[in-house]
């Protein structure tokens, strides 16, 4: 690609290893807790309300508690251990 730009080139060749990779395997999670749909898909968990509002809540989630208090997550802590964070 490098090669490319300095010789301004129109066409890049990327070679045929760039079609051939491994299909990615996706990890989904979901509940719902008062009327709030959450759901964890490869780490990005994500809210929806019951008006259909999709709302980004955070990435590197392993998993999720809903409460009454609020939304408590647990991530990936040092040498890959969970933690417990808390968010509202």
């Amino acid at each position: 690609m490098n090669s490319a730009i300095w010789k301004n080139s129109p066409k890049v060749d990327v070679g045929s290893y760039a079609t051939n990779s491994a299909p990615r395997a996706r990890t989904r999670w979901a509940t719902v807790r008062g009327g709030v749909y959450y759901e964890i898909v490869d780490g990005e968990l994500t809210s929806t309300d019951a008006d259909g509002v999709r709302r980004l809540l955070g990435n590197g989630i392993v998993s999720v508690f809903p409460t009454t208090d609020g939304v408590f997550s647990v991530m990936p802590g040092e040498a890959a251990s969970p933690s417990s964070g808390a968010s509202r």
